[in-house]
């Protein structure tokens, strides 16, 4: 069996007025066979990820799966301090930097 890593993206939603969507972006670790069989258990793990809940104001929020964005072998199954383990490439450095500094929002 190969370790994997896998993206995940979840949106929390709400009917609420004013409700403002969040994203949350998860890295799991995958174990598995095949990479066809890491992508069949991330996609089973997000699904157990999708539910509900009220929050503080007592509106319904749900959670639910947008994407398993990516599944790849981790680079190195040696686990210790400043192991590479995910990587990925851009061209669009500029769209890349954008979402990073929305991420510095408060939440």
């Amino acid at each position: 069996m190969t370790f994997y890593v896998a993206v995940i993206v979840y949106e929390f939603s709400s009917n609420a007025p004013q409700y403002q969507p969040l994203y949350r972006e998860d890295f799991v670790l995958i174990k598995a066979f095949s990479e066809e069989d890491a992508q069949m258990k991330a996609l089973q793990k997000a699904k157990l990820e999708e539910t509900f809940y009220n929050n503080e104001k007592g509106e319904k929020i749900n959670i639910i799966l947008k994407k398993v964005v990516d599944v790849q072998p981790i680079l190195s199954e040696n686990f210790e301090n400043g192991t590479d383990i995910y990587t990925r490439h851009f061209y669009n450095y500029q769209a890349y930097n954008s979402f990073e500094l929305l991420s510095s929002e408060e939440i």
